[in-house]
């Protein structure tokens, strides 16, 4: 739209037209019917708003990971939940190291499942049974789980030591969808590993329960016997050795157990003997 033409002013001489006397009429009218907001322009003939910028920040909400909503499908009301894909799975920490989530082909806004009607609906993170090697756990992946209940359970295929992380609860009579918690996650410490290994799980010495070191590994870490630091695999015990219920000891592949033994006197001690 031509915003304007101008209104001429009259020269010497120039004679006063009715079509002039009315282009002016209209502009001084114009007055009475300001822009609608800074930046735009009213005239005599129609108003106009200049085009707007780009945001230079980009948009001001931005997606988290776990982030919920509820969309329509067809009339039924169903979950939907951002999860990160795989190759961008560093949001969950499970005892220090990153796991991805259980199913890695997933990735971006995922239909979680139809919520029921009247019934409380959690949508809970969980760990399930993790993979073993000779008895250790190896590595954890995570997994997300739409429960229809009023108190989260445990899932089936859940490892029976897991977790559960409530991330969003639907209440389908009152307050509709709630968002608990998201963004990146953290279960359990990330300095000992539980069912770890001796390349997640390594100290320099253990203590008591009153903070007191009971025993130090390698030489580097024992002070009170001079003498062990020519063992660089020596352990240093700061008290007695106590086995209960017929434990076994394994030092460098030998086995030691609690025997009885007759000492110079005639008595009956107990010791460690090698088998």
């Amino acid at each position: 739209m031509e915003i304007s033409p101008a209104v001429d002013a009259p020269r010497s001489g120039d004679p006063i037209t009715a079509a002039w006397a009315a282009n002016l009429a209209t502009a001084v009218n114009s007055s009475a019917n300001p822009a609608d907001e800074v930046g735009s322009v009213s005239t005599p003939f129609g108003k106009t708003s200049p085009q707007s910028g780009a945001k230079m920040l980009g948009d001001a909400e931005r997606v988290f990971p776990f982030d919920c909503k509820l969309v329509d499908d067809s009339g039924t009301q169903h979950l939907y939940c951002f999860i990160p894909a795989a190759y961008k799975s560093k949001v969950v920490s499970v005892f220090g190291k990153f796991a991805s989530p259980w199913d890695g082909s997933i990735g971006g806004w995922v239909d979680m499942g139809a919520i029921t009607e009247n019934r409380e609906t959690w949508l809970v993170l969980y760990l399930p049974q993790p993979a073993t090697i000779q008895g250790i756990y190896t590595n954890f992946d995570w997994k997300l789980a739409l429960l229809q209940t009023s108190s989260p359970q445990r899932p089936g295929d859940a490892w029976a030591e897991t977790p559960l992380i409530p991330i969003a609860i639907v209440y389908t009579e009152w307050y509709g969808l709630v968002q608990l918690r998201h963004g990146a996650m953290q279960i359990g410490m990330p300095t000992w590993i539980p069912y770890g290994d001796k390349t997640t799980n390594f100290c320099g010495a253990i203590g008591d329960e009153a903070g007191n070191e009971m025993f130090a590994f390698a030489s580097n870490q024992i002070s009170a016997n001079a003498a062990l630091t020519n063992f660089p695999n020596a352990v240093e015990f700061r008290d007695d050795v106590k086995l209960t219920n017929a434990a076994t000891l394994y030092v460098n592949g030998s086995v030691y157990a609690p025997s009885q033994i007759k000492d110079g006197d005639g008595n009956l001690v107990t010791v460690l003997k090698k088998q």
